[in-house]
């Protein structure tokens, strides 16, 4: 008898745990972008093609660890479509809306701001069709450095 209720026990207590296990498959992370001492920009590039429609959160981190002397900035653009059509996100507007993922001065030495910058972002892309970033210089950034940092979580 004893050996009956211990056997139910033991399945009971696997049954659960295999049961909250399953729930913890999203969010997950499906790319990720460490990129460092960057002087020049970075054209568009695919972070991640779904297989099928899905809700998606990027996470954006940069820093300029050079500056240049230049009254100017690196933009991060984001780009993706959905059920409504081709969508992005760049130089601060959407449409006339703001939403500049990252926006980071390549002369923080002499302004002491917009040094680093950090943001979320989510998005829903359609199936087969790329999510993509690109970093922008936005009035001669170029030869400054900065880091960016980016992470893409699947949420369902």
């Amino acid at each position: 008898m004893r050996k009956t209720v211990l056997c139910v026990i033991l399945v009971l207590f696997s049954a659960t745990i295999a049961s909250s296990n399953s729930h913890r498959s999203l969010p997950k992370v499906v790319s990720k972008v460490a990129i460092k001492g960057r002087s020049t920009a970075i054209p568009q590039t695919t972070l991640v093609t779904p297989a099928s429609n899905a809700l998606y959160r990027v996470s954006a981190y940069g820093v300029v660890t050079v500056p240049n002397g230049n009254t100017a900035f690196w933009n991060l653009e984001l780009n993706w479509t959905e059920e409504y059509g081709a969508e992005n996100c760049y130089n601060g507007t959407q449409q006339g809306v703001p939403c500049s993922l990252l926006t980071i001065n390549s002369n923080w030495e002499n302004y002491g701001e917009y040094r680093w910058a950090q943001q979320t972002w989510v998005v829903r892309a359609n199936a087969g069709t790329p999510l993509s970033y690109s970093m922008v210089d936005v009035g001669g950034a170029t030869g400054s450095k900065y880091d960016l940092f980016l992470t893409v979580e699947q949420l369902e």
